[in-house]
C-alpha cells in the first residue's frame, strides 16, 4: 500500500500543484516551492483521491512538510481502527 500511495502522492504534488518533489521523500517541500496556499490545495485533493476528511488534529504543518510525512499521514488515515 505504501508505494502506492507514495506514487499518488507524488502524482498529486505534479498535477496539482506543478511542483517536483525530488527524489528524496525527506525533503522540505517548502524548500521546493509550496506554499501554504499550496499545501491546502493538496489537502483538499488527498481528500478527494483517497476518499477521507482529514481530522482538525492532523492538521499540523508537520503532517504537510515531506512526502513522507504526507505518506505516513494517509496511511494512518487509510489503516482500519
Amino acid at each position: 500500500m505504501g508505494d502506492d500511495i507514495r506514487a499518488g502522492v507524488i502524482a498529486l504534488l505534479r498535477e496539482s500543484l506543478q511542483v517536483e518533489p525530488g527524489d528524496d521523500g525527506s525533503q522540505d517541500l517548502g524548500e521546493r516551492g509550496v506554499t501554504s496556499f499550496q499545501s491546502v490545495v493538496l489537502l483538499t485533493a488527498l481528500e478527494e483521491r483517497y476518499g477521507f476528511q482529514v481530522p482538525d488534529e492532523a492538521l499540523a504543518l508537520e503532517n504537510f512538510l515531506t512526502v513522507d510525512r504526507i505518506v505516513a499521514l494517509v496511511e494512518s488515515l487509510l489503516s482500519p481502527g
